[in-house]
């Protein structure tokens, strides 16, 4: 990601694409990637572009995994039934 330099120090410029790709990790400029990061508060979006996010460089790792990954509720669940309630997200 290219350097702003209207940004803060500690802060890149990052661009989302124009069309997600739905890949299986998405890719870091993706859109919907973008936007996790920003409800996270990693990110903020450009009032002016809307594709155009200052995202914190001192992100951690785990918060761009959980951005990049599917949610428990809708990613299928690979445990045979029955299974027990504490393991999986998709027993009610």
């Amino acid at each position: 990601m290219p350097k702003n330099p209207k940004a803060a120090k500690g802060t890149k410029l990052a661009k989302a694409k124009k069309k997600c790709c739905k890949d299986r990790p998405r890719c870091a400029q993706c859109p919907v990637v973008l936007m996790r990061l920003a409800k996270m508060g990693y990110a903020e979006q450009d009032p002016d572009k809307p594709r155009r996010y200052t995202v914190d460089t001192s992100v951690p790792k785990k918060a761009w995994l959980i951005a990049r990954q599917l949610t428990l509720a809708s990613a299928p669940c690979r445990i045979p039934t029955p299974h027990p309630r504490s393991r999986c997200a998709c027993v009610a």
